[in-house]
């Protein structure tokens, strides 16, 4: 996977485009994504080109929880030089930490793929957020980083925060993968019903919580035990 990092420069002028232009990049990007599914820099791109629009209001609902201003002023960020992977790595087995440096160590992830440069306004560093701990609801929900598992996790993400991008994305990968079988329809839908049900995600403060039981974490969130490979796959 290809690392991009989020720049609140760049950011400034994605927002300057007309609407129309945003979305024509991110299906672009969307298209580059279909031929290479590897290609997480034009995932991002995608994202942020289709999510701009609709950024304040997500951005006031977001800050509308305390939490969220705590983590803007202590600039809460998810990478190497912030978070100890390897102390985590330490922790107790079923830990929240220690499941989380290993989910992202046995699928070879790298929290620099998320990286964000630059002073950031209230809203990037809300996506600066969100995107930051993606990994952790994967954690969290139980989602596989296959294909099936993202658009899982993208009609989890759906209901939680309503971002375009994952209703694009949702229908553009059922189209292609509905012949897979009826199975998919009903995984989606599942998902999405989670997503409702579960606490909100985007304002948890996961550094808080390394060293307490996932099921304890997962508890807390209303989120049930995810699909059994990744539980089982430690």
């Amino acid at each position: 996977m290809e690392a991009t990092a989020f720049n609140g420069k760049h950011h400034e002028e994605v927002m300057k485009l007309s609407t129309f232009e945003r979305w024509m990049r991110g299906f672009k990007a969307l298209l580059v994504v279909a031929q290479d599914p590897n290609r997480t820099d034009k995932v991002l791109e995608a994202y942020e080109h289709m999510n701009a629009g609709g950024e304040a209001k997500r951005a006031a609902r977001f800050y509308a929880d305390p939490a969220a201003e705590r983590y803007l002023a202590e600039d809460r960020t998810i990478d190497s030089a912030h978070v100890d992977f390897e102390a985590l790595s330490k922790l107790p087995d079923g830990s929240l930490g220690n499941s989380y440096a290993r989910f992202m160590q046995k699928r070879h992830l790298s929290p620099e793929l998320f990286a964000a440069e630059g002073a950031l306004s209230k809203p990037e560093y809300m996506v600066k957020r969100m995107r930051q701990t993606h990994d952790l609801w994967h954690v969290a929900t139980g989602y596989e980083t296959d294909v099936l598992g993202e658009l899982e996790l993208q009609a989890f993400t759906l209901a939680q925060v309503g971002i375009p991008s994952a209703l694009v994305v949702l229908v553009l990968g059922m189209v292609r993968w509905l012949l897979t079988g009826p199975e998919l329809l009903w995984r989606i839908g599942r998902a999405f019903v989670r997503g409702r049900q579960a606490k909100k995600m985007a304002t948890f403060d996961w550094e808080d919580r390394w060293t307490e039981p996932l099921e304890q974490v997962r508890s807390e969130l209303s989120v049930a035990r995810g699909v059994p490979s990744l539980d089982s796959a430690k």
